[in-house]
């Protein structure tokens, strides 16, 4: 009897051991480590348009992936973005406050009986342009992109909501010409994002939580293919991956 409880108690303990192991390696995934994972190989280029990703093959859209721009000329802008579209997803990342600096140049001209006031005005999403430029503050979602072999746990922090990979510096002149009195404004408006921008040329990996069922952590992995001379990219989804 007494060696009978001993094995049953040996036993009982080797269990708890395992079943603690399993779970802890739950709790942590590794990016480009596919042991436990269901990974979905794509390989394939998005250029001005959206798709979108039912990762977890329930039929419910998960995320969407738009790649948006009207033209690929110099003064047009771009954007590349990654929205979650299913509240039980969210990316690993926070909600933080965002400055944004406005600065304006001012120039008047003297047309026979006319004057033209000219603004041309800068929000700048990186630095400063001059010391007196005006501050504005938002809210935006911060992610950090991954390399292979870094590590996702439960225990990071997690966010929704919509996510920029890239937005291209651009410039437009407002058509819509204001005019007060003798003085007509002409307004031309620039924003500066670059400093924004996820790796260009480099694959990265983006980190998820879903609590569909359970939580349990995955990955998109994308690159930003340059393209019109580096001026503007297209998107590559690459892979996704969630824990069995």
């Amino acid at each position: 009897m007494k060696k009978s409880l001993i094995f049953a108690l040996a036993l009982a303990a080797v269990c708890v051991i395992q079943s603690c192991g399993k779970e802890e390696q739950a709790k942590t995934i590794t990016f480009g480590d596919s042991k436990g994972m269901n990974v979905v190989s794509y390989d394939s280029i998005i250029g001005n348009r959206c798709i979108y990703l039912d990762i977890d093959n329930d039929g419910v859209k998960d995320f969407s992936l738009d790649n948006s721009y009207d033209s690929l000329t110099d003064s047009a802008p771009q954007t590349v973005y990654v929205i979650s579209l299913n509240p039980k997803f969210e990316f690993q990342g926070e909600i933080t406050e965002k400055t944004v600096y406005l600065h304006c140049d001012y120039n008047y001209i003297e047309e026979l009986d006319k004057v033209k006031a000219y603004a041309n005005c800068t929000y700048s999403y990186c630095d400063k342009i001059t010391d007196n430029d005006e501050v504005e503050q938002c809210n935006e979602l911060l992610v950090y992109p991954h390399e292979t072999n870094e590590l996702l746990g439960l225990d990071d922090e997690f966010a929704g909501s919509q996510l920029f990979l890239f937005r291209k510096d651009y410039s437009f002149q407002d058509q819509n010409l204001y005019e007060d009195g003798d003085t007509t404004y002409v307004y031309t408006t620039s924003y500066i994002y670059h400093c924004e921008n996820f790796p260009i040329d480099t694959p990265f990996y983006i980190g998820f939580r879903s609590s569909v069922k359970q939580d349990v952590l995955g990955w998109i992995k994308l690159a930003l293919r340059p393209i019109n001379e580096g001026n503007n990219v297209n998107l590559e989804l690459i892979e996704t991956a969630i824990q069995e």
